[in-house]
């Protein structure tokens, strides 16, 4: 009682500090489902099911964000975001989503630290659809990026009539020149479009892990994502359409791979119905088209708002890949919560 209390009075004092001279906002969501899944073993082998209280694929989280007038259209601002594993209370580290201060203007905003790249901000144009066990992240069948960059520096541009810009990049600070690594440099970019219902976007992601000058990647893995993406709403449709390529090059063996993410919702009042799914080609190996190499990953639910921030959902989700005796299907209901 006396800790909560004392918190309490700490966090008292800095919000009645910070809003006194600029504007701290708090903010979160709590997401919590109950899982019941099966990891799809089968060609004669015992498949695992089970059911289980987890976060989804939507964390829960907390953060702050704010802003000073500093004059002359100039605004500094920060955000902190951390992720909550309100089941477990595992993977909580203070800062572990987002980590930011910067500056803003007509020019646009420009950020130091860590946090979300721009490619990722683009896949989720997919991913968002997804609340329940399993994700539509393009990008992470075949991981292909870092969805955050630490130590980075990003910039987002003005928009220009809809058109938007945002360039990230980050170091991994361990250059050696004995064990000659590179920088592990990360580079991210992203170009937006959006003129009423419709929604495009382009995006480019590389990432230099360790790997030595020839960049044979002896010494980590080098790796490169393209992504084009686009929305369209009619009235209470939204249909969403990508495709993605893919690269990847770890111990001298390159990897490639295309991918297409189709997405659709309807919205009914308070229900919104949704579906999507990833279809994955066959991957080539070192220039070698693999057989039974194709996937899908799917998803359909349901979202249905009991107010303006508390949700309830339902979802069946899964894996369908050819050559791949597990094959692994969730069923998730939970609820969620936003402030």
């Amino acid at each position: 009682m006396r800790t909560t209390l004392i918190a309490a009075a700490v966090l008292g004092a800095l919000s009645a500090t910070a809003f006194a001279d600029g504007s701290v906002q708090l903010y979160g969501q709590v997401n919590v489902v109950g899982v019941y899944s099966d990891n799809g073993l089968n060609d004669g082998k015992a498949s695992t099911k089970k059911l289980s209280i987890d976060q989804g694929n939507t964390p829960s989280r907390i953060g702050f964000k704010g802003e000073e007038d500093l004059g002359n259209g100039l605004k500094a601002w920060f955000q902190i975001e951390t992720r909550v594993n309100t089941d477990d209370a595992a993977n909580s580290n203070f800062a572990s989503r987002e980590g930011w201060v910067g500056l803003q203007g007509d020019f646009g905003k420009v950020g130091l630290g860590r946090g979300k790249t721009p490619y990722t901000n683009v896949a989720d144009t997919f991913d968002g659809l997804v609340d329940g066990a399993r994700n539509l992240a393009i990008y992470s069948p075949d991981s292909v990026i870092s969805n955050r960059f630490d130590n980075a520096i990003r910039f987002d541009s003005a928009s220009f009539s809809g058109l938007t810009f945002a360039a990230m990049y980050g170091t991994g600070e361990t250059k050696d020149d004995d064990a000659k690594l590179d920088n592990n440099d990360k580079v991210s970019l992203a170009v937006r479009y959006t003129a009423g219902p419709l929604f495009l976007a382009a995006a480019y992601n590389n990432e230099t892990n360790g790997v030595n000058p020839d960049k044979k990647a002896e010494n980590g893995r080098d790796s490169t994502g393209y992504l084009l993406a686009g929305t369209y709403t009619i009235d209470a449709i939204k249909l969403g359409l990508g495709y993605q390529r893919a690269e990847k090059e770890a111990a001298a063996v390159k990897f490639k791979r295309d991918s297409f993410v189709t997405t659709v919702s309807y919205a009914m009042g308070p229900t919104t119905l949704k579906g999507g799914a990833i279809f994955g080609s066959k991957a080539k190996v070192a220039g070698v088209s693999q057989d039974n190499s194709q996937f899908v990953r799917y998803t359909i639910g349901a979202k249905h708002a009991l107010s303006k921030r508390t949700a309830a959902l339902v979802e069946f989700s899964g894996d369908e890949t050819k050559g791949n005796n597990a094959d692994p299907k969730a069923l998730s209901v939970g609820l969620l919560h936003s402030f």
